[in-house]
C-alpha cells in the first residue's frame, strides 16, 4: 500500500436501526455508532446498507446528528446524500455538514438512462454547489450502470472530490484504480466489495467499505492493519474469516434478502431490532431463530473475546 492519504481505513456503511413504527431508534444508532468508531472505523451513515432511499428526508438529520455526536470526533463520518433530485441532494449535504459530518458521499441518480457525459456533468454540477468534501459512489446493483475509471479520474481533478467508493466485484478494475490513484494524495479509492477487502488494499486502494463491518469493525481494521505492515498472511487470514460471517447473510443473496438478514444479525446481537423499511420485508420469527443458530454457529468471538 502507499502512504495512509487523508481520507482512508475502514469505512463502515452502517445499518439504520428503526422502531417497529418505523422511526430512526436513535439510542440503537448511538450504540451502533459506538460499535464501529470504538474499533476505529469511521462511520457511514446513509448508504446503501442503511436503506438511505427508503428513509423520510426529515428523518436524516437527526440520524446524522446522533451519529456525529456517538462518534465523538474518534474518527471520520460520512454521510449520504443520495437522491435522485439534486436540490435534495445539495440541501442534505449542507445540513449534514453544519451536523458535523465531515465528508458526503453521493451516487449517480438512478431513474433515468444517463450517457456518460451526463454522469460527468451531474458529478461536476454537484461537486460546484456542495461546500465541503465530496465522495463519489459507484453501485451498479442499485443504479443500473457501471460508471467507467476513466470518467472518475477525470472527476478527480475537481478540487471538493476526494475520492471515490467503488462497489464493483471486479479484481482487474481495482488494480486499474491503484494504478491510477495510489500516488494521488488528493484523491483516495476505497473499495466497497467485501469479499475484496484485503486484495484490494493489497492491490492499492486506500481503504475498505465492508458491510460486514457492522457486525465485527475490529475484524477489518485488524485486516487493514495487517495489510499496511505488509503481514499479507495475517491479512488473507481475517479475510477468510470475513468471507465466513458474510456468507451466512450474503450468499446467494440478493440485497432485498441480505439487507433484511443482516439487520437480523444486528438484532441478535443485541444492537437493534431487525425492522426494515418498505419495499424490504423483515425476517420473521422462526428466520430470526434459525438466524440465531447460524450466528451462535460461526464463532465470531474467541473465548478471550478477541476476532
Amino acid at each position: 500500500m502507499a502512504k495512509e492519504k487523508q481520507y482512508h481505513g475502514v469505512v463502515v456503511p452502517m445499518v439504520t436501526p428503526f422502531k417497529q413504527n418505523g422511526g430512526i431508534d436513535l439510542d440503537a444508532a448511538e450504540k451502533i455508532t459506538d460499535h464501529i468508531a470504538g474499533s476505529g472505523a469511521c462511520p457511514f451513515a446513509l448508504g446503501t446498507t442503511g436503506e438511505a432511499v427508503s428513509i423520510h428526508t426529515s428523518a436524516k438529520a437527526d440520524f446524522v446528528e446522533k451519529v456525529v455526536k456517538a462518534n465523538n470526533r474518534r474518527s471520520l463520518t460520512y454521510a449520504g446524500i443520495i437522491d435522485n433530485c439534486m436540490a435534495a441532494s445539495v440541501e442534505m449535504a449542507e445540513n449534514f455538514f453544519e451536523l458535523g459530518a465531515d465528508v458526503v458521499v453521493a451516487c449517480v441518480p438512478s431513474y433515468y438512462p444517463l450517457t456518460g457525459d451526463d454522469i460527468l456533468k451531474y458529478f461536476e454540477n454537484l461537486s460546484q454547489l456542495v461546500s465541503g468534501p465530496l465522495m463519489l459512489y459507484n453501485i451498479p446493483m442499485t443504479t443500473g450502470v457501471s460508471i467507467p475509471l476513466e470518467i472518475f479520474d477525470e472527476l478527480s481533478s475537481l478540487p471538493k472530490i476526494i475520492g471515490l467508493k467503488d462497489s464493483v466485484r471486479d479484481i482487474d478494475r481495482i488494480k486499474q484504480a491503484g494504478r491510477l490513484w495510489r500516488d494521488r494524495e488528493d484523491f483516495s479509492y476505497l473499495c466497497g466489495c467485501t469479499p475484496l477487502s484485503a486484495a484490494s488494499l493489497e492491490a492499492g486502494a486506500d481503504g475498505i467499505v465492508p458491510s460486514v463491518g457492522n457486525i465485527a469493525p475490529d475484524l477489518y481494521v485488524k485486516l487493514y492493519r495487517a495489510v499496511i505492515k505488509g503481514d499479507l498472511e495475517k491479512a488473507d487470514g481475517y479475510q477468510n474469516r470475513s468471507n465466513s460471517i458474510g456468507d451466512i447473510f450474503q450468499k446467494g443473496r440478493g440485497l432485498s434478502e441480505s439487507l433484511p438478514m443482516l439487520k437480523g444479525i444486528m438484532h441478535v446481537l443485541g444492537f437493534c431490532e431487525p425492522k426494515v423499511l418498505p419495499p424490504l420485508r423483515a425476517l420473521n420469527g422462526n428466520q430470526i431463530v434459525s438466524l440465531k443458530e447460524a450466528v451462535d454457529n460461526m464463532r465470531l468471538f474467541e473465548k478471550d473475546g478477541s476476532l
